[in-house]
């Protein structure tokens, strides 16, 4: 799963192409999933050599429920007992989405994981959320947002430390970690440091990410209308751009290299898995 890929990211000729690759070259299988779900099979038991995953770890399996609720696990408000139950949610959700993977990795498989991070005092949903809440907050004062059903919203979301990757691989038991990191990648923000952005394309960008990582989530919780998440959006991207520094986007990834326990790498197979993907394609609607 990819968080934060632009609006013009064609998902279709991305599956075309990876049909094509993995037709041309038998000892090779791409496979596109079209789920989220870290529970849902992505491959046969045992077949997987290496597995990169960008991103999907970000999206939790439902909202954590806080004693005190806050906006997003960074947001300023957020106290300990908040940020406690983030972080257990999302440790839950990642083990079980490393548990799913061992079971499709053969002995010595490898899998990157890769992650929306934090880094120090840095996260990297930080700018999109705060300038959602914030332009959602401006919308309880003028009366367009339900005051208490904001203050009840926690997103479905979580930027990992790294230690905190290798912690839930830990737990499963399932894998060596070989490597784990977090790094500040260039982004929106240097853009418009470096002038190659406005500051209203710089706003632009950060409320497009929000809205992309928000989904329905925001507009079904606060039950808004199409015109009213349009008019939040705009908000949203007005704060950023009037106030980059305040809205600061930190491109932030963290990362773990891990290796299935049980030996070397067995000689790929190409028969078994093309098998099970065709029989998954017939029995399963996605």
């Amino acid at each position: 799963s990819l968080v934060g890929d632009p609006a013009s990211a064609d998902f279709a000729a991305l599956a075309v192409a990876a049909a094509a690759a993995s037709a041309s070259d038998p000892s090779t299988l791409i496979s596109l999933v079209p789920r989220t779900n870290a529970h849902a099979p992505a491959a046969p038991p045992a077949s997987v050599h290496v597995a990169v995953s960008v991103g999907g770890l970000a999206r939790l399996s439902a909202a954590p429920c806080p004693p005190a609720p806050a906006f997003f696990a960074g947001d300023e408000a957020a106290d300990e007992a908040s940020v406690a139950a983030y972080r257990a949610r999302a440790g839950e959700d990642a083990a079980a989405f490393l548990r799913e993977r061992a079971r499709e990795a053969s002995p010595g498989g490898l899998l990157l994981a890769i992650t929306p991070g934090t880094l120090g005092a840095r996260s990297a949903f930080d700018a999109p959320l705060a300038a959602v809440r914030d332009a959602a907050a401006a919308g309880v004062a003028s009366g367009e947002v339900d005051g208490c059903l904001l203050k009840s919203f926690a997103a479905p979301l979580y930027c990992f430390e790294a230690r905190e990757l290798e912690a839930a691989a830990a737990s499963t038991g399932d894998w060596i970690v070989l490597q784990r990191g977090a790094a500040t990648l260039p982004g929106p923000l240097d853009a418009l440091r470096g002038g190659a952005v406005t500051a209203a394309e710089y706003g632009a960008a950060v409320a497009a990410e929000a809205s992309s990582l928000l989904g329905a989530s925001l507009r079904n919780a606060l039950g808004l209308t199409p015109a009213a998440e349009a008019a939040l959006y705009v908000r949203a991207a007005a704060l950023a751009a009037g106030d980059p520094a305040r809205y600061a986007h930190r491109s932030v990834a963290a990362a773990v290299l891990l290796q299935r326990r049980g030996g070397a790498v067995p000689r790929p197979r190409t028969g078994g898995r093309r098998d099970w993907f065709e029989s998954r394609r017939r029995s399963t609607d996605v």
